[in-house]
């Protein structure tokens, strides 16, 4: 999907990525890892903003309901939403950069 017309019409949310160097801090004493990339887990898109992403097909319209990876927000909103689900098991037991977790 072409994100540009949409990407045109969001306001970004201002946000930063974690450091990995502070990130792999908290590896020192690891031995055992498993790695997981959640790249279909995308988050749910609001009512709001649903028209702006649809698609116009040869057999009609296509309303997307998730957000789309392109999208301006779309990196801030899946790393904001992991840490929240994750957020007793952060840096404990889970290291989160944007779609891959390390357990």
């Amino acid at each position: 999907m072409d994100t540009r017309y949409p990407n045109s019409q969001l306001v970004a949310i201002a946000g930063c990525l974690p450091i990995l160097e502070v990130i792999f801090q908290h590896l020192k004493h690891a031995s055992v890892f498993a790695s997981l990339d959640a790249f279909k887990g995308l988050f749910p898109l609001d009512v709001d903003c649903q028209e702006i992403h649809s698609l116009l097909t040869d057999i009609g319209v296509f309303t997307r309901e998730r957000i789309v990876q392109g999208s301006t927000n779309a990196a801030h909103a899946f790393q904001a939403g992991i840490y929240e689900s994750m957020y007793s098991l952060l840096f404990l037991c889970v290291l989160i950069w944007i779609d891959d977790l390390l357990v």
